[in-house]
């Protein structure tokens, strides 16, 4: 690891490796997967207590092709079997973004994007259904800074947003705002290269194809949709049936 000009420890491709075996499409969640082998002090870099305790953790990345949405995070395993939620490294600095991706690429991402094209289909301007949430940010696109402004249907839509919030100043493209960053996004949306990773104070996560709705939803979620329609006395009825029927 290298320190920068504020002492922070930073990862370097001589600190991580990923193979070919590491990556996966993961289109659940809509990403590319990485899970990262660390040859680093996690300590040092992370502020984690793992050094002597025979706690250890496992690192990944996860990289959407399409939104250019990208996530550092991390489980901590302890020495007693547990397994903590999923820790988001929020300082992540732009030299780590870009070796991560470099590693991600030399094991096999553009193959990974082909398939995860053929999966989820890339956002097609007006022909795009798909649902996406529009978060407002701090700079460093922290996780708790972040508040839904918009959940919106369709990409064209969604640059609609972000365009109008670029204008009113409260966003910023490629570093512009105002009617520079709007000119900006007019000239790669022509060029149908918009880069959403490009958007300060902003953050794009794709969540799915079609809200969940009543025609739509499995019967579990049916069924406790009939359970609120009832009354308390045939709720409990309907229980007690169930219950007698198990013994």
């Amino acid at each position: 690891m290298i320190q920068d000009k504020n002492g922070k420890w930073r990862l370097t491709a001589a600190d991580i490796r990923i193979g070919p075996d590491d990556m996966e499409t993961d289109v659940e969640n809509s990403c590319i997967s990485a899970s990262i082998q660390s040859w680093f002090d996690v300590d040092a870099r992370f502020g984690t207590e793992t050094y002597g305790m025979d706690d250890y953790i496992n690192l990944y990345a996860d990289f959407n092709p399409f939104l250019h949405n990208f996530e550092l995070y991390y489980f901590i395993h302890y020495a007693n079997g547990n397994v903590s939620d999923a820790v988001y490294v929020e300082d992540v600095s732009a030299e780590e973004r870009n070796t991560i991706l470099s590693l991600m690429r030399e094991a096999g991402l553009d193959k990974l994007r082909d398939e995860y094209e053929t999966e989820m289909g890339r956002p097609t301007g007006h022909n795009d259904e798909k649902l996406y949430l529009l978060f407002t940010c701090d700079d460093w696109k922290s996780r708790d800074s972040m508040r839904v402004l918009e959940t919106v249907k369709g990409y064209d839509m969604l640059l609609a947003v972000v365009t109008n919030e670029v204008f009113e100043g409260d966003m910023q493209y490629k570093g512009l705002t105002k009617k520079d960053g709007v000119l900006a996004l007019i000239r790669d949306y022509e060029a149908g290269r918009v880069a959403l990773d490009a958007i300060g104070n902003g953050f794009v996560r794709l969540i799915g194809e079609e809200m969940l709705e009543l025609d739509n939803a499995p019967d579990d979620y049916r069924m406790a949709y009939d359970w609120l329609n009832m009354g308390e006395a045939e709720f409990m009825s309907l229980v007690s049936s169930v219950e007698a029927q198990a013994e």
